[in-house]
């Protein structure tokens, strides 16, 4: 038997006879579980079923795909073997998703993990909740969040940042905030961010486009000079940002830093 034969009988044997994860008989904290779970789900690309046995023999079913979960149930073997409801995830609600895990695995601990290869799985055709997003929910404050002003972080940013900016405006459901740039140049990024808003009458208005609030993304602006879009986009209002490629990057980590500061 050749070495990649060992490795690959290995594997299936792991993927049929699951992997013993922890041996410890004291629960463990409700977080650290939730966030094994969250890595396995990070950690897998093609459609696959994850099953996590706990410490009191109950199931939990996680169907993952792209590093995101679709969906899951849990079956507890102390109520004979019922099963409750598939809980299809959509992006809106991770934050609840998180929280149903997180009381799933309080006060237990993961015994066991599997990986379940079954053709007659169903996979959601659902884009899912990511695993980075899960992960996010844990660093939880009992707190509420400050109030981001975009309209104050934006100025902030144009007046100090050594990027050259073309552009900047705060969008609300009612009025457009214009922070620098001409008209047209900011009417022309509203044209651009429109169809990842998710705005009805695009072109992209069918596709789910939404991203979370606290969320900052980059598009690449066309034209004969490099430029990007950064988007901001915060509870009730939606910041755009357009600078030259050299310093989008930086510009976007400082855009992402100020709106998840404490």
């Amino acid at each position: 038997m050749t070495h990649v034969q060992t490795v690959r009988d290995t594997l299936l044997a792991t993927a049929q006879t699951g992997s013993l994860l922890n041996a410890r008989l004291m629960p463990s904290d409700p977080d650290d579980a939730l966030r094994q779970v969250a890595t396995s789900i990070d950690r897998t690309s093609l459609e696959c079923r994850l099953q996590f046995t706990l410490s009191d023999k109950t199931e939990i079913a996680l169907d993952a795909r792209n590093r995101r979960l679709l969906q899951f149930s849990a079956t507890s073997k102390d109520i004979h073997g019922v099963a409750a409801p598939t809980t299809r995830c959509i992006s809106e609600n991770g934050t609840e998703i998180a929280q149903q895990l997180r009381a799933i695995l309080d006060g237990k601990t993961i015994i066991r993990q599997r990986f379940i290869d079954d053709p007659a799985i169903e996979f959601p055709a659902t884009s899912g909740v990511s695993a980075a997003l899960i992960l996010q929910c844990l660093d939880h404050d009992p707190r509420p969040p400050a109030m981001v002003n975009l309209e104050t972080v934006l100025t902030g940013l144009v007046a100090t940042t050594p990027a050259k900016i073309l552009g900047a405006c705060v969008l609300t459901s009612e009025d457009i905030f214009v922070i620098d740039g001409s008209d047209e140049q900011v009417l022309a990024m509203v044209d651009l961010a429109k169809p990842v808003l998710g705005v009805a009458g695009t072109a992209a208005s069918d596709r789910s486009c939404k991203f979370q609030t606290g969320g900052v993304c980059a598009l690449n602006w066309g034209g004969p000079n490099p430029r990007q879009l950064l988007i901001a986009n915060a509870a009730h209002q939606v910041g755009l940002v357009l600078v030259e490629t050299d310093h989008g990057s930086d510009l976007l980590t400082e855009l992402r830093s100020q709106l998840h500061r404490p």
